[in-house]
């Protein structure tokens, strides 16, 4: 019975999740674009949520990378930059209306001025990852943690995209690293779930959970996979109360409305 409660649980579109504010330029845990953080949905088990395309160029401490370039840079060098700037942002804008084809010609444009941009591979990667391409952004990703290894975001959407594959174990190798590195990153310890939890591994599923919950408490999300991962343990009662707690955040949680009707059926 548990396995098929886990597979209805899981089986499910997830929306496009409203983020809360990080601190830092990389936005922790969502995009660091001029038009405020999100955390995109996907749709397999393991790619439940990830990182967003960023803004190239300087960052802003307390929010998003400001698409500028690093203080007291002048004359073509200064020009250059801006230039980055402007087409990792245009193609950001192009990716927020799903035009994925054509973000990737300006992220490219950007890396024929500047080959090792960061921002801009790691933006590939993504756009290559929403065209279904995971290997593809696999790729980037890689190419922009060669860039910078500590890229938290890039560790996190590698391991998404290597679930997306069903290579979850190699998935928690790169997830461990992006918390070596940020241990309180919200999206990291719930991708981590996640990832144990299409291993089959509940319990230290819910030990993640828990703690991006004592991160973020109202993480519609969390507590709506927290709710998941107690209902496949045969603890009907409790998840009930942590689908409750998600739908009382956000009241079209799908992992929430169907694991609870769920629950309550099994509950009798």
């Amino acid at each position: 019975m548990a396995v098929c409660v886990a597979l209805l649980l899981f089986a499910v579109s997830m929306p496009t999740l409203t983020a809360y504010a990080q601190q830092g330029g990389d936005a922790r845990g969502g995009a660091a674009t001029s038009g405020g953080v999100t955390i995109n949905g996907g749709t397999c088990n393991n790619c439940v949520i990830y990182n967003a395309p960023q803004a190239s160029g300087g960052e802003a401490a307390g929010g998003a990378a400001t698409g500028g370039s690093a203080t007291g840079t002048e004359g073509p060098d200064r020009a250059a930059a801006d230039d980055i700037s402007k087409l990792v942002d245009i193609g950001n804008a192009l990716y927020k209306q799903g035009n994925y084809e054509g973000a990737i010609q300006y992220y490219d444009r950007a890396l024929a001025i500047e080959p090792n941009n960061k921002y801009a591979l790691y933006n590939i990667g993504n756009a290559l990852y929403k065209q279904g391409n995971s290997e593809g952004a696999i790729q980037y990703y890689d190419k922009a943690l060669a860039v910078d290894p500590n890229y938290v975001d890039a560790l996190t959407n590698k391991s998404i995209a290597l679930g997306e594959l069903g290579r979850h174990d190699e998935a928690i190798t790169y997830l461990d690293r992006a918390l070596d590195v940020d241990p309180s990153n919200a999206l990291a310890l719930i991708s981590k779930s996640a990832a144990l939890g299409n291993l089959g591994r509940y319990s230290e599923a819910l030990m993640y959970i828990d703690r991006a919950l004592a991160v973020d408490p109202n993480n519609a999300f969390a507590l709506g996979k927290k709710g998941a991962d107690l209902a496949v343990l045969g603890n009907y009662d409790e998840a009930i109360t942590y689908f409750d707690r998600a739908l009382a955040v956000d009241p079209s949680n799908a992992i929430a409305l169907r694991g609870k009707t769920l629950a309550l059926k099994l509950e009798r």
